[in-house]
């Protein structure tokens, strides 16, 4: 006879089918599926690192036309006007980067950040740091590119 409370709990159905404190085998890829998740984190890898050249530091004039087109056509309202009074705040011209200093800060971010992913993902160096990087950039794209023409 036990004294235990324990004794008559009904035990759940995954512990009596493996046993109690046993642990599920890990999963295992085959040679051919690893080499195939490998191929493809270098292919998404190498669009990462193809995507930094026409942004590329001093001026990142490419990077300026979309940071602009964010501001005007953001999904969240607040976020275009964040974009506006802060990160454009002061430019002389929609059309070029000269003169924004506020901007210059937050381009060579994203630059860093984007060739961050790449190297992660084309080397196999912190792959989930990369992923989850790459996942906060492309819902940012999204939120503020998602109604443009």
């Amino acid at each position: 006879m036990s004294i235990s409370s324990s004794a008559h709990k009904p035990k759940g159905a995954a512990a009596t089918a493996m046993g109690e404190g046993a642990v599920a085998p890990p999963i295992t890829l085959s040679e051919r599926s690893s080499t195939g998740l490998a191929l493809l984190r270098i292919l998404v890898g190498y669009l990462w690192f193809q995507q930094l050249f026409w942004k590329l530091p001093p001026t990142f004039a490419g990077l300026y036309g979309y940071v602009v087109r964010e501001s005007q056509h953001a999904i969240l309202p607040g976020y275009g006007a964040l974009l506006q009074h802060t990160f454009l705040a002061g430019c002389p011209s929609l059309s070029s980067p000269v003169g924004c200093t506020a901007f210059v800060p937050l381009a060579a971010c994203v630059w860093t950040a984007e060739l961050l992913v790449a190297i992660s993902l084309l080397f196999g160096l912190f792959t989930r740091f990369g992923a989850i990087l790459a996942t906060i950039l492309s819902v940012q794209l999204y939120v503020g590119l998602a109604y443009t023409e």
